[in-house]
C-alpha cells in the first residue's frame, strides 16, 4: 500500500511539472552563474523520479547509486547522462512524519559547515536541510568524484522538489566548493527557502 500511495504520487507531481512546464515561454531555467536552455521536462521528471520504488534506469539514463540515510531520513539517487554529458542528483520531497519534524521543522538559521565549505559572514542556511544534507555529503561528493574521473568534461546537476529542491541548493554548494572547474547546473521545482537573504544576493 505504502509502495502504491508513492507511486501515485511521483505520477501526480510528474503530469503537474509537466503540464507547467509545457508553458513555459521558451523552455528555459535559471541555473548557476548563466542562463541556459534546459530540458525542463526530462529535468522535472528526474527530480520526480527519486519517488518511484523501483527506478533502475532514472528518466532513462543510467542508475549510478542510491542516497539514503535511515536516521535523518534523506533519499535521492545518482544518475548520469551520456547523452547530455551531466552528472544527475536528485533528492526527494518531504514525504513521512520524520522529514516534517526532524528536517522541515527544525528552522532555526545556521552557518553553513559541509566538506569543503565554511562560511563565514552573515551567510546562514535553515538547520534541518543543512543537516540532512550532511548526512549523505561525503557519500555524494565521493560518488560524483569517481564517475567525474571516469567521465572527464560531464558537468553536474542538482535537482529536487521542495524539500529535495533546498537539499539540491545545499548540495550544489558543497559540490563546487569542491569541485571549482566543473559547471554546475541547479534545477529546483518549487524550492523550499534554504537559507537567509543574503545566500540569495548577486555575489554572495
Amino acid at each position: 500500500m505504502a509502495n502504491l500511495q508513492i507511486f501515485q504520487t511521483s505520477l501526480f507531481y510528474t503530469f503537474c511539472f509537466l503540464l507547467a512546464c509545457f508553458f513555459v515561454s521558451g523552455s528555459t531555467a535559471r541555473v548557476t552563474n548563466n542562463l541556459q536552455t534546459r530540458d525542463i521536462p526530462g529535468d522535472a521528471s528526474s527530480a520526480n523520479a527519486v519517488l518511484l520504488p523501483v527506478c533502475p534506469r532514472p528518466n532513462g539514463n543510467t542508475y549510478v547509486a542510491q542516497i539514503s540515510n535511515p536516521i535523518t531520513d534523506t533519499q535521492g539517487f545518482i544518475a548520469r547522462d551520456d547523452r547530455k554529458k551531466e552528472i544527475v542528483i536528485s533528492f526527494r520531497a518531504t514525504i513521512t512524519l520524520q522529514d516534517e519534524v526532524f528536517t522541515d521543522a527544525r528552522i532555526s538559521l545556521v552557518p553553513m559547515h559541509s566538506p569543503g565549505v565554511v562560511a563565514t559572514g552573515d551567510i546562514l542556511v535553515h538547520e534541518g536541510f543543512r543537516d540532512a544534507w550532511n548526512s549523505v555529503a561525503s557519500f555524494v561528493l565521493d560518488t560524483v568524484q569517481s564517475e567525474l574521473a571516469n567521465h572527464p568534461g560531464y558537468s553536474i546537476v542538482t535537482t529536487g522538489h521542495s524539500l529535495g529542491g533546498a537539499l539540491s541548493s545545499l548540495a550544489a554548494i558543497t559540490l563546487k566548493a569542491n569541485l571549482p572547474n566543473v559547471t554546475m547546473n541547479i534545477l529546483t521545482p518549487v524550492e523550499a527557502r534554504s537559507g537567509c537573504t543574503h545566500m540569495d544576493s548577486p555575489g554572495k
